[in-house]
């Protein structure tokens, strides 16, 4: 029902020439992005044209949707649609590769196809990454997300990113929020504890291993969240200032036990996720990248190299790019565009700026 209502609630930002439509596509790949109630908030169409004069020249197909959207329970639903969005286009067998990124995305460096990027970063691992996120030591950001049209993909990965974030609505989990956010770590975290090796984790085959953090129905007053939660506060305090200091990013996260104390339950996804890959999977270096199959397999793009989603990352070599930010096409300054301070670990190397 409710994907019955988006799709007829949904529609495109027409213009004349279709200036933020379809470009002429020899790619397969698509590019896609969505806003919600431009009416009500303040939009940006710099973005946007930034996004589709990409698509022009490298020939991808740039779609641009604006929707109307009324909430059900909760102000941050309308995230959840790049979600039914992507599912969608991948039913086309012309959707080779999916990429979303999210409306305050502006491209920085038009001259580099986003290809080059994702095939350095799979010439790193033994098998074909067919989603691709950007490394984080703290969450995954879903502003950003790249996906090869396979039978896995279309057929398990997105219906079970979906069938975490539907199940939330169900409950009514609003307490969480970032729901759509929260719901891609909860279906990354299960992909890794079903597909590693059973023997890495010990399991001698017990199922109840895969939904280890209690993502599939979050229930603070449950007996088993809140020993996963005892589990993961003692983990954070033997830490102590992991992340090291040259991951920070001022002023928003620093160590765990600072994201702990701020966010509380809300922030558990992120923590019982990193323990996951720290300690159960034994991934080094924040590096999560693992393997489903000889087909399919999730990889996180680094901290060196070309940086794709980094929120707020903007360098002095990436402002002398684009003056006067926060004045164009606004009637005043947006503190979404005032940098943040990142440490000595990430690449300095930026596609593409995400002001928020």
């Amino acid at each position: 029902m409710f994907l019955h209502r988006y799709l007829f609630s949904l529609f495109s930002l027409r213009t004349a020439a279709a200036k933020f439509g379809f470009s002429k596509d020899s790619t397969g790949h698509t590019i896609f992005s969505f806003y919600a109630n431009p009416e009500k908030t303040n939009f940006c169409p710099r973005y946007a044209q930034s996004r589709q004069e990409y698509c022009n020249l490298h020939n991808y197909t740039c779609e641009f949707e604006l929707m109307r959207f009324e909430n059900h329970d909760h102000f941050q639903e309308a995230l959840g649609m790049r979600i039914y969005m992507a599912m969608m286009k991948l039913q086309s067998a012309h959707v080779k590769r999916l990429t979303y990124m999210d409306a305050d995305t502006l491209i920085i460096q038009p001259e580099v196809k986003i290809e080059d990027i994702f095939r350095e970063e799979e010439s790193r691992h033994d098998f074909p990454c067919t989603v691709l996120v950007q490394a984080d030591p703290y969450l995954v950001n879903s502003g950003f997300f790249s996906i090869v049209n396979t039978r896995w993909t279309r057929n398990v990965f997105l219906p079970l990113w979906l069938n975490i974030y539907t199940e939330w609505q169900r409950l009514v989990v609003t307490w969480l929020h970032e729901p759509d956010q929260k719901s891609l770590v909860a279906a990354i975290t299960t992909c890794a504890l079903r597909f590693v090796h059973p023997t890495r984790l010990e399991t001698k085959g017990d199922d109840s291993m895969i939904d280890f953090c209690q993502q599939m129905k979050p229930n603070p007053k449950s007996y088993r969240w809140r020993n996963i939660s005892s589990t993961i506060a003692k983990w954070v305090s033997e830490k102590k200032n992991h992340p090291p200091k040259e991951y920070w990013i001022r002023p928003k996260q620093t160590t765990y036990q600072a994201m702990l104390k701020r966010g509380g339950d809300k922030y558990l996804p992120y923590l019982c996720f990193n323990y996951v890959m720290q300690e159960l999977l034994k991934k080094a270096n924040f590096d999560y990248s693992f393997r489903v199959s000889d087909h399919d397999g999730i990889c996180f793009m680094g901290f060196e190299g070309t940086q794709v989603n980094r929120q707020h990352f903007i360098p002095e070599n990436v402002a002398s790019k684009v003056p006067n930010l926060n004045l164009s096409y606004h009637n005043r300054p947006l503190g979404r565009h005032a940098p943040w301070e990142y440490g000595s670990a990430y690449s300095k190397k930026v596609f593409m700026l995400h002001a928020h």
